[in-house]
């Protein structure tokens, strides 16, 4: 594309919008970035609200998140950042996640808790596997991690046909440097002072009220330029100028982007062939979310349902209803269902839903399609990155050369880390101080005074 298609239509420079930092996707991040710059940024985001992946909406009267969310984290200042400088009331509560297992539901996680399962032989499998483990080797790949960790009794009764399902790949293709925030040990021997997995001991917390996403909106009420519905066309980094669908043209000194990195390079004018051709090979997941109103409160529901089983769709259900008082108290509920979808797919299958509403009914959570007062979806293209053994590379060239043009990439699918939102409001928070303490902002303030 040639850089001066750009400006085609502006009839002068002077209608041209300029502003000091342009920050594209108003996510966690985006929105941490411009929280911590104080005002001095213009925050651009595709969509109709801010949150991304952490958006919430409503249904029927009942709160729904994109996928399962749940406030938990590892660092005083985030809690700190959310519950008091936000002034989010959180509900806070111990978590209740099960796993569905052959028609039997048992504790989470799996690794400690298959001595419940009522089939004897598979939990002697599963010990045997215990006592038979070689974890003295150093896996390279997901595959050899989890049986060198948990032994092939555990592998094969849960943790392969669980983590292909979600993954929807072999498992020798993914890496294992994230394992050990993911899935917890055997035993409860992870370090209280690190992020660690969530498990049968964990203790998690939701906005009292408005979903997930309430965390986002508060967020967005402290900044002053946030523009919804603004899609990036094109971002020239000789000229400096960006335009959007909308038709809106800014000349900035810095972008930010948040946005998945495909989506970048591709709306980079002159990115080289190379770069294009890198991050297309960016392996992600994609996922079919369904949402289902419920006619009556849900009984005896855990806050969250893991399953393996082929012949059931979801890896994950979240009974969102329970995660407030606010939303237990209402006279519906709701389920959240996230089904792993090929990321070269992005059509909605009504056979999946079908067949979730069927596992449901025959695990007795509701009683059927006879039970759901009102159902929607959402299909999620980017959902989750995938730790594959190329991405870390391959983001070191992508980053050298965004460097190079003078574009910050940040974020999930920004930096292409398997990071939940709390890491991203600290990843925000961070960029926004190294912005304020760089060399040329120094000097626009000594200039200045």
């Amino acid at each position: 594309m040639d850089a001066a298609l750009l400006i085609v239509g502006i009839d002068q420079m002077a209608k041209v919008q300029h502003a000091n930092t342009i920050i594209v996707g108003a996510g966690p991040t985006g929105l941490a970035v411009a929280y911590h710059l104080d005002k001095r940024a213009t925050v651009l985001e595709t969509g109709d609200r801010v949150g991304g992946l952490c958006r919430s909406l409503e249904i029927g009267g009942v709160v729904f998140d994109i996928g399962g969310h749940a406030f938990h984290t590892a660092h005083p200042q985030v809690r700190s950042f959310v519950c008091d400088d936000l002034g989010v009331d959180i509900h806070f509560q111990k978590r209740d996640a099960k796993i569905l297992f052959n028609g039997e539901v048992v504790p989470y996680p799996w690794q400690r808790f298959f001595h419940l399962i009522s089939d004897r032989e598979v939990v002697e499998d599963c010990h045997k596997g215990l006592r038979a483990r070689k974890q003295h080797s150093q896996p390279d790949n997901l595959h050899d991690l989890i049986l060198a960790r948990y032994g092939a009794g555990i592998a094969r009764h849960f943790l392969f046909p669980y983590n292909r399902k979600l993954w929807m790949r072999t498992l020798d293709e993914l890496s294992c440097n994230w394992v050990s925030q993911r899935i917890a040990d055997s035993e409860n021997t992870s370090d209280p002072a690190k992020r660690r997995p969530l498990d049968e001991t964990s203790v998690v917390g939701y906005p009292s009220r408005g979903g997930f996403g309430e965390i986002f909106r508060k967020m967005a009420e402290k900044i002053d330029d946030i523009r919804l519905r603004q899609h990036v066309n094109a971002i020239d980094p000789t000229l400096k100028i960006l335009t959007t669908a909308a038709g809106d043209v800014f000349k900035w000194d810095r972008v930010i982007s948040t946005i998945p990195i495909p989506e970048l390079i591709g709306a980079i004018v002159g990115a080289p062939k190379d770069m294009v051709t890198l991050a297309a090979e960016l392996p992600y997941l994609s996922l079919q979310v369904d949402f289902f109103v419920t006619k009556q409160p849900l009984d005896g529901v855990p806050h969250r349902l893991y399953s393996a089983d082929p012949e059931f769709p979801p890896h994950k259900l979240a009974f969102n209803s329970l995660a407030s008082e606010h939303e237990t108290n209402k006279p519906w509920h709701s389920i959240i269902a996230e089904t792993s979808i090929s990321d070269r797919s992005d059509q909605y299958c009504p056979d999946r839903t079908n067949r979730t509403v069927a596992g449901l009914s025959r695990g007795g959570f509701i009683s059927g399609w006879s039970q759901i007062l009102a159902h929607k979806y959402e299909m999620v293209k980017y959902a989750y990155p995938v730790q594959g053994h190329k991405v870390r590379h391959i983001m070191s060239l992508l980053n050298g050369y965004l460097e190079s043009v003078g574009i910050h990439s940040i974020g999930r699918f920004g930096s292409w880390e398997y990071v939940n939102s709390d890491e991203c409001l600290l990843m925000g928070a961070e960029l926004a101080r190294h912005i304020d303490a760089s060399p040329d902002r120094m000097q626009k303030r000594c200039n200045a005074s």
